[in-house]
């Protein structure tokens, strides 16, 4: 599993100012790019990638990432429950 918010952190220096957003997504596809290919080259043949999205643009662009064809996935916790407590739960 791939916690893209893992190969996200890095505070890209000379971003343009109010872009983080922009900045920090760029710098993750780089680095999944990169991770991935090194996974590959191991043998892995399957990733589970976890993260936040946001738009449908954004995981149009994580989806044409050069990996393998994706399966998107919607994760939701109904309100009053606590996601860590669901983790905790299934012991995953």
């Amino acid at each position: 599993m791939l916690d893209l918010d893992s190969v996200t952190w890095g505070g890209v220096p000379g971003g343009v100012p109010g872009s983080g957003r922009a900045s920090d997504f760029g710098l993750m596809l780089a680095n999944l790019s990169a991770v991935t290919a090194n996974y590959r080259k191991a043998g892995v043949g399957r990733f589970v990638l976890a993260s936040f999205i946001r738009t449908e643009g954004e995981r149009d662009t994580v989806r044409d990432t050069p990996m393998m064809p994706p399966r998107v996935v919607r994760l939701t916790v109904p309100p009053g429950i606590d996601p860590v407590a669901c983790v905790a739960v299934s012991g995953r």
